[in-house]
């Protein structure tokens, strides 16, 4: 009795022993992956597979980057829910656009903000207002005054329905007096079609991401830009005046890339994703490849992101509705 009484013992302390270890397994123990939520060969993934090589160094483990792009980030957002909270799957976000598009989706699941938890930013930058090398205007007065004699003459391009340039080019049009039938949104899916459309003259003008993509053009002579919306000058084209220099304040607002992982990961596997994240891009090789593509390299924590999402989101709600805006 007392041998199987020791046995008994014996394999409780093993089943004591065993469990908590799986349950506290160190991060990352398997492969990681990084979900793009665009085609791969943009900005975005090129950053993201530069980054999955210095998590790989500092990790001993597979990082793969895997792209499901659609629906502006929706696609890999719906995909992410269905998977475990234990940061193996961390979303690439390129801009706050998820932080509001439920309020132009009724389709979506709730808010991007409850559904994931945040890691942190690396790098941010601004949008641009460009014109065809046609159009006689050098500033956003010149254009809005332009718009007002040829209402029906002028159309501007924009990377999608709801994207933060199209919202920021309607408060533009808002702030500037120029009136809603005026400049008509003609929306593309994504930055090469749109500016290949502005270089040919099928658009008048359009907002985008400054990217090296548009500063090609610049220099070439095809389009102008007329101004960043910034607060600073951009480092990579200082020659560019800012919204607020032009009397725009208001349309001031960079856009982050930032990683998220679903809800109710632990937040010791949160800090170590963050900490990598910030590690990688002090690497000066990683810096470069990022502003290479006119990313400004710039690290904020998970609050702070966050915080840059909800204070967009408050800023183009009214905008929203007021539009009426559906996204796809």
């Amino acid at each position: 009795m007392k041998k199987y009484l020791a046995a008994a013992i014996a394999g409780c302390c093993l089943l004591s022993i065993g469990a908590p270890a799986s349950a506290q397994e160190t991060f990352p123990a398997r492969p990681v992956q990084i979900i793009v939520p665009f085609p791969p060969g943009g900005a975005l993934d090129t950053v993201a597979r530069r980054l999955a090589e210095k998590f790989r160094e500092d990790w001993g483990q597979p990082v793969l980057v895997v792209n499901r792009p659609g629906a502006n980030g929706v696609v890999a957002w719906q995909g992410l829910l269905t998977t475990k909270p234990d940061g193996y799957s961390m979303l690439a976000a390129g801009g706050q656009g998820l932080g509001y598009v439920h309020l132009m989706n009724p389709s979506v699941p709730g808010r991007f903000l409850d559904h994931f938890t945040e890691v942190a930013s690396y790098a941010s930058y601004p949008l641009v207002f460009l014109v065809h090398k046609d159009v006689p205007a050098t500033n956003l007065r010149e254009l809005a005054a332009l718009a007002g004699k040829n209402a029906k003459a002028l159309n501007y391009g924009t990377t999608g329905v709801g994207s933060g340039g199209h919202l920021v080019f309607e408060m533009y049009k808002s702030t500037a007096g120029i009136a809603e039938e005026s400049l008509p949104a003609i929306h593309y899916a994504g930055i090469a079609p749109e500016i290949s459309a502005l270089v040919a003259g099928q658009i008048q003008v359009a907002i985008m991401p400054l990217t090296s993509i548009a500063a090609a053009q610049i220099d070439a002579g095809t389009i102008r830009a007329l101004g960043v919306t910034a607060s600073n000058r951009s480092p990579f084209r200082k020659e560019i005046p800012t919204v607020t220099e032009q009397g725009f304040p208001a349309l001031a607002a960079k856009d982050y890339i930032s990683h998220w992982v679903i809800a109710k990961t632990p937040a010791s596997v949160v800090r170590k994703l963050a900490e990598a994240t910030r590690k990688a891009t002090e690497d000066g090789d990683t810096r470069k490849k990022i502003e290479d593509l006119y990313l400004e390299v710039e690290f904020l924590d998970g609050p702070e992101i966050r915080r840059q999402f909800e204070l967009r989101a408050a800023l183009f709600e009214p905008l929203i509705r007021k539009l009426n805006l559906k996204g796809h």
